[in-house]
């Protein structure tokens, strides 16, 4: 379990770095980091259900360790969230909020998302971003 778990995480986590260091805007930032999220649940799904359930009974450095390694992807996803505030695309907002209820979003795919239903991972992921975007979105007169 940990051994992929370790895999799957470091993979997403390598993959946000990439998009972090882009010139991107911050909404093309958050539109890849759901992608990459979505996708990458919708491979490990299984695995990472298992996972929440059972994290506590891993060895205490290889908790540590994934838990690491989540705080780090919460860390871009963060400043992504602040990049979009100063770019003047979202409002003020919690940010350290926001991005959890993003997360949370995102890991509970495997509970209800099946590969044969009908939208693609990348389609559940615009639909994640529009709701944010729209949630976040800075309003004329900043209301």
């Amino acid at each position: 379990l940990y051994s992929i778990c370790d895999q799957a995480v470091s993979k997403l986590l390598n993959q946000a770095r990439e998009v972090d260091n882009s010139t991107m805007t911050a909404r093309e930032k958050l539109a890849e980091l759901f992608c990459m999220h979505l996708s990458l649940f919708s491979e490990y799904g299984d695995f990472a259900s298992v996972f929440f359930a059972e994290e506590k009974e891993l060895p205490a450095r290889q908790r540590a360790r994934i838990r690491s390694l989540s705080r780090e992807y919460e860390g871009i996803l963060r400043a992504d969230l602040e990049q979009a505030v100063e770019e003047g695309t979202f409002e003020e907002l919690d940010v350290p909020m926001t991005a959890r209820i993003i997360s949370s979003m995102c890991n509970w795919l495997p509970v209800w998302y099946r590969k044969s239903g009908p939208l693609t991972t990348d389609e559940v992921a615009s639909l994640f971003l529009e709701f944010i975007t729209r949630a976040c979105a800075k309003r004329p007169g900043g209301q």
